[in-house]
């Protein structure tokens, strides 16, 4: 099954009230090889479902096209202050993935943050060029905005 088959089927699980169901965990063997993951990486241009905690449904994980003008503006304004990652972490960066360990980040402008929908229980961080959407806890990013 395909990532994005298995992020619909649970987001629809959880819209259903159905128990919280977890993706399988992928032993050896099930990796993305023969072509299965084509398409899925993060120059793909697909954005992932929003996925949400049972109960909070309205809960949107990614930035919406408003919110992403609104970092983009905010990043181009401020590209002389941001300073890139190295070529091999920014590659890291990617949606799914927790951030990278040792990457230096910092908590997202009061004046950029008022321009975003709140979302409890995570973090607005701008790491490099980017601005990350990332749980709180673990630090997996949900989404990000890269500046040019």
């Amino acid at each position: 099954m395909t990532r994005i088959a298995r992020r619909v089927l649970v987001f629809s699980l959880l819209l259903a009230g159905g128990a919280r169901a977890q993706p399988p965990d992928r032993g050896p063997g099930q990796g993305q090889g023969q072509g299965q993951g084509q398409g899925q990486g993060r120059n793909s241009g697909q954005r992932p479902p929003s996925q949400a905690p049972a109960g909070a449904a309205e809960l949107s994980l990614v930035f919406t096209a408003t919110e992403q003008a609104r970092i983009t503006a905010w990043l181009t304004a401020n590209a002389g202050a941001l300073q890139p990652l190295p070529p091999g972490i920014a590659r890291n960066l990617a949606r799914g993935k927790p951030l990278p360990p040792g990457i230096a980040r910092r908590a997202a402008p009061q004046g950029l943050l008022s321009q975003l929908l709140p979302r409890p229980g995570y973090e607005v961080l701008v790491v490099g060029t980017a601005v990350v959407l990332a749980q709180s806890g673990s630090l997996l990013v949900q989404d990000l905005v890269r500046g040019r």
